[in-house]
């Protein structure tokens, strides 16, 4: 996908803005605090439901606002236009709608217009524990197919059950059965 614009509304700094985007490249520069990060949350939002900053999306409304509004419109390497539109409120679930839909949730629209964001946040990627690696590296390959997501959900929730079960020590385990993980 090649991000042809980015449209925000009350989304900290910005009360309105508009970002047409290059072709090939395009370079947000600025002062400090004049909202390049803002901007780019908002294509995060737009394309993994979440912004890649470790905050709460809330964090993304502007001051004194109720709600805050992020939209991006791209194209697909064949020219087929994609259009995401995010709503997010306090105390509310965020209201997503794209081309393919209204009323999604963050899964429908995970991998249809891929990301990968590197910041000063990330650098337990570098300096953190193998776990943290693989989370990011999770994260990224998550987007790569609908397959890919499927899994990796349901690892996690198998993790979840193995972990909790490790926890018992087995007890309630019927009798002669070992943890179905472990090779008799």
């Amino acid at each position: 996908m090649i991000i042809r614009s980015v449209t925000v509304a009350h989304v900290r700094s910005h009360q309105q803005s508009r970002l047409d985007c290059a072709r090939d490249v395009t370079i947000l520069t600025g002062a400090n605090g004049s909202g390049k990060t803002s901007m780019l949350e908002a294509v995060s939002v737009c394309s993994i439901g979440k912004t890649f900053v470790p905050v709460p999306d809330t964090s993304l409304i502007q001051r004194g606002a109720d709600v805050c509004m992020a939209t991006v419109e791209a194209v697909s390497d064949v020219d087929v236009p994609y259009r995401v539109s995010v709503e997010i409120r306090e105390g509310q679930r965020k209201r997503i709608a794209s081309t393919h839909g209204s009323n999604l949730s963050p899964r429908d629209i995970l991998g249809v217009m891929p990301i990968v964001a590197l910041s000063p946040d990330h650098k337990t990627i570098t300096f953190g524990s193998p776990s943290d690696r693989r989370a990011f590296l999770d994260a990224v390959m998550a987007q790569s197919s609908k397959t890919v997501t499927g899994l990796l959900f349901d690892l996690r929730r198998v993790l979840k059950q193995r972990n909790a079960l490790l926890q018992t020590d087995g007890r309630g385990m019927p009798a002669g059965r070992g943890m179905p993980w472990h090779a008799p």
